[in-house]
Formats: structure tokens, C-alpha cells, sequence
């Protein structure tokens, strides 16, 4: 079984343009809406593969209550946590260059209880050798070491567990040495303190924190692919070239292809395949939808292994 927790949970709004021109007006072409918040596209995403997830989140508000109605018509089981003020609204537009700008609400003031909530349901949930993947941002109001804490409980469950974060969260996160984490190449520099990493370094500095513990180390490099670390083997998984129509999920789909292996005990090969897979297929679709199944496994022959 696989559990999502996404702290900060946002509705996206994707806008589509022909191009961005600061201080005068734009026309937007495109828009859609959608459920968003890097642990909801992850459930998307599994659900997309006919996987079976609990998301667990805090929601507040008319937008609170339209994510609880999305995810109840896509048969995502959710766990909700009620807080007062509403979700927040992030915006994310795209030109027909494919460049992204976003513009991303900080979200509502959250209250520590809401996490203990969060934790409590959690602990009668999960079973040993579920998957419990930790994603996101840490909302207003809960301190920067809350996936430390939370890593450290999700582990006496016996359960394994994914974090994808970023900054002070990730790397205070990482000292509970959580069972796989995703940086980016930016979010792994910012882990070492570095400006800059070749790809050379990144597979170096990933098999630090495998030396720590971390059973898989994934580091997604943009137009190189993905890199993927244990103590045994190191892959850069090549890039599958498709037409983009949006990058944003792309990340959140590479997690939950990743969450989905490890739950059908795939092989590591396995799990690259269908991670990168699915990221490739999710910037396929507008905004954060996730490809469909049959998209996703038609995308697998395409990824191509190199071992390092």
C-alpha cells in the first residue's frame, strides 16, 4: 500500500501563452485547473498507473472542499486534516517555448495539531513494507524539521519511506535518513552548500548520502535524464525526447512512478523504467495531469540505461 502526504496542497492553475512580456498585457490562450501539491500529483499519478493510494492532507476553505471532491470522483481514498483558512491558488504559466514561470501561494497559517493528525492517522494505517512518500513544501507555521520528525515515526512502522524536498526541510529531512529521496540537480547543491554540480559530482555526492543510509538516491538532471544511486549500482537513466506541452508534475509523476516499483517489489531496473516513463509522459498532458497507463508503458521500451 502506498500512503502521500502533502502538508501545503494547492489548485493549480495552468495559463498557456504565446509569450511572456513584462509590464504590458498578455493574452492567455489556455487554461486548465487542477488538484495539485506535490504529494496529490503523486496519488494522480499512481492512480494513473491503476495503483491504489491514501493521500493525506490539510484543507480549508471552498478550494479545500473542491480537492476533497476531485479526489473522491477519481476514487483517490484522502485523509484530510481541516484548517480554517483556504487552500491556496498557485499559478503557473507557460509560453510556447516551453519556458514555465510560477507563481506560487506561501498557502494558509497551519497548526502543529494538524501534523500530529496527520501523524495519528498515519500510524493506524500503515503496515510494514508499505511506501509512505513525505512531498512537498512545509506550510506557514510548521517548523523546518517536521520531516525529520516525521521520517523517524514512519520508520518504527516498518514502513518505507520516499521524501522529495527541498531547502532547510530537505536537508533536515535527510538526517532521519529516509529510504529514497528525489532532489534535483539545484535542490542537491543546495544540500552541499555548492553553486554548481557536474553530473559526475551529483553521482558522487549521492553516494555520500547512500553511505549514510539512504537505500536510493534519484537525481533528476532536467535535459541529462536522472541518475539513480544505491550502493551497488549508479544509472543515468537518458532522456526520453517528446513533445512538451507542460513540465509542471513532471517530478511528482518520477516519484510516483518510483513509489508504485517499490510497492510491486519492481527491480531497480523496473523502477527507472516506469518512473522515467511516467515523468516523460507527464509533460505530455496540459498542466499536472499525469499520462494513462497505457501511455506510460509504451514510454518504458524508449528509456534507455547506462550503467556508471
Amino acid at each position: 500500500m502506498i500512503h502521500t502526504v502533502t502538508l501545503n496542497p494547492s489548485l493549480d492553475k495552468t495559463a498557456e501563452c504565446d509569450s511572456i512580456d513584462k509590464g504590458t498585457l498578455n493574452r492567455i490562450e489556455i487554461v486548465s485547473y487542477d488538484i495539485g501539491g506535490k504529494g496529490i500529483n503523486v496519488s494522480k499519478t499512481i492512480r494513473a498507473l491503476n495503483g491504489v493510494s491514501t493521500a493525506y492532507t490539510i484543507l480549508g476553505g471552498a478550494v479545500g472542499t473542491m480537492i476533497k471532491d476531485v479526489m473522491e470522483s477519481r476514487y483517490i481514498p484522502l485523509f484530510s486534516s481541516t484548517i480554517e483558512e483556504s487552500t491556496r491558488i498557485n499559478l503557473k504559466v507557460i509560453d510556447k517555448k516551453g519556458h514555465l514561470t510560477e507563481f506560487n501561494e506561501r498557502g494558509p497559517k497551519v497548526d502543529k495539531k494538524n501534523v500530529v493528525e496527520i501523524m495519528h492517522a498515519l500510524k493506524a494505517n500503515v503496515k510494514p513494507m508499505d511506501v509512505v512518500v513525505l512531498s512537498g513544501s512545509l506550510p506557514v507555521g510548521i517548523q523546518e524539521n517536521a520531516y525529520e520528525k516525521m521520517v523517524t515515526e514512519i520508520k518504527k512502522l516498518g514502513a518505507y519511506v520516499i521524501l522529495d524536498a527541498s531547502g532547510e526541510a530537505l536537508k533536515q529531512g535527510v538526517k532521519s535518513i529516509p529510504t529514497i529521496i528525489k532532489p534535483n540537480r539545484k535542490e542537491l547543491c543546495d544540500l552541499f552548500g555548492v553553486t554548481t554540480l557536474t553530473n559526475t559530482e551529483c553521482i558522487e555526492k549521492a553516494k555520500e548520502l547512500v553511505k549514510k543510509g539512504i537505500v536510493l538516491v534519484v537525481v533528476s538532471l532536467g535535459k541529462d535524464g536522472a541518475i539513480y544511486v544505491t550502493k551497488d549500482v549508479v544509472y543515468q537513466a537518458m532522456p526520453i525526447y517528446v513533445e512538451t506541452k507542460s513540465p509542471v508534475g513532471a517530478g511528482d509523476a518520477l516519484v510516483g512512478g518510483i513509489a508504485y516499483g517499490y510497492d510491486q517489489k519492481y527491480t531497480l531496473e523496473e523502477i527507472i523504467k516506469i518512473s522515467m516513463a511516467a515523468a516523460t509522459g507527464a509533460v505530455t498532458t496540459n498542466g499536472t495531469k499525469p499520462a494513462d497507463s497505457k501511455s506510460v508503458k509504451s514510454l518504458m521500451k524508449a528509456v534507455i540505461l547506462k550503467k556508471k
